[in-house]
């Protein structure tokens, strides 16, 4: 019979103390009003993660996140300057093998692109380059730009999935009382192509690469009309080499059938690349993974392997998109030369 209490009563107190402690797992989160939220941000912004470092502080670990903004859509201190980069600081991290990890706190990574509400921070601080925030409610002040099965851009926080980044700027600027005759994420203003070109084969003075672009935000950037120049180093490759019957640009095949190419000479240097579709209904896209758009070959015309030969892309003047080089893994800006041969 003892035994029998004893189990009973063992089986009690473990039911008791799972029901506790799922009680406490979910009494980590309560749901913050937006509005609530919106009030106790001293600036809301959009921005992407650029850095993170986690540092040892008296009472933990705390992670640094650089945050360049890409837009700012509400500041309570009209007074204060508008920075172009701020610091978050969350809780936790991983420092010389030690991690401090919070499983109800916001984690922030290198690359995530959203809207972030910032409130003045009370957490030790690494940095003092650039103001230093915290998000207000954590999880709930942040929301991740993401796109969804049909390829719209979607924004979800821990409670609230919004159709559009525009359904939530359109709720801040109502809480905040400012009145602006369009609602837009920077998404939809500052498009970036990113380029790299790859595959390089050589067949006696031949040299054939691939062209690969993607969308940087994972934009779903429309191919139905868009022209760049290329720029290219003639003492290797000569002069005017459209004219030379050796050089082909054509569109990779996964692409022939939406888009139509056309090129023409510029300069001795320079050419220009255009490409169309023949209807918007059959526009091509781009978003976050690379997809193969030109196959090139250029003949070799003077080969130096003391200097450095260059095959750039430069965007048309008036093409409301931003064109970066990839280059050892990270990007750089278009005007810098791509190396080809060495």
């Amino acid at each position: 019979m003892k035994i029998k209490t004893f189990c009973r009563f063992t089986l009690i107190l473990n039911l008791l103390f799972v029901t506790s402690i799922f009680h406490f797992l979910n009494a980590q989160y309560f749901e913050v009003p937006l509005e609530r939220i919106i009030s106790q941000s001293s600036r809301i912004v959009e921005g992407e993660i650029i850095e993170s470092e986690s540092f040892i502080s008296s009472d933990g670990i705390y992670t640094s996140n650089k945050l360049r903004i890409y837009k700012n859509i509400y500041n309570a201190n009209t007074f204060l300057q508008e920075e172009d980069y701020v610091y978050i600081i969350t809780r936790g991290g991983k420092v010389d093998g030690n991690l401090d990890h919070w499983s109800h706190a916001l984690r922030l990574y290198v690359g995530q692109v959203g809207l972030f509400m910032l409130s003045n921070t009370q957490h030790p601080t690494l940095n003092d380059d650039y103001t230093n925030f915290e998000i207000y409610a954590e999880k709930q002040g942040f929301t991740g730009y993401y796109l969804d099965d049909n390829r719209n851009f979607i924004g979800k926080s821990l409670f609230v999935k919004y159709d559009s980044p525009e359904e939530l700027i359109e709720k801040i600027y109502d809480a905040t009382g400012q009145n602006f005759p369009q609602v837009s994420s920077f998404i939809r203003e500052d498009w970036e192509i990113h380029y790299k070109l790859d595959n390089f084969q050589f067949n006696g003075s031949i040299v054939n690469f691939e062209v690969y672009m993607k969308s940087k935000w994972g934009n779903i950037f429309s191919v139905n009309d868009i022209s760049f120049k290329f720029k290219y180093d003639a003492d290797v490759f000569g002069q005017n080499i459209l004219s030379n019957p050796n050089t082909q640009i054509q569109i990779a095949n996964e692409f022939n059938q939406n888009l139509q190419l056309s090129t023409n000479q510029l300069s001795t240097n320079e050419g220009r690349i255009k490409l169309q579709s023949s209807s918007l209904n059959n526009a091509e896209y781009f978003s976050q993974e690379y997809r193969k758009l030109l196959e090139i070959r250029i003949p070799i015309e003077n080969l130096n392997l003391s200097s450095e030969p260059y095959f750039e892309l430069l965007l048309e003047e008036g093409e409301e998109s931003q064109l970066f080089a990839d280059q050892s893994g990270g990007s750089t800006p278009f005007t810098s030369k791509i190396v080809i041969l060495k």
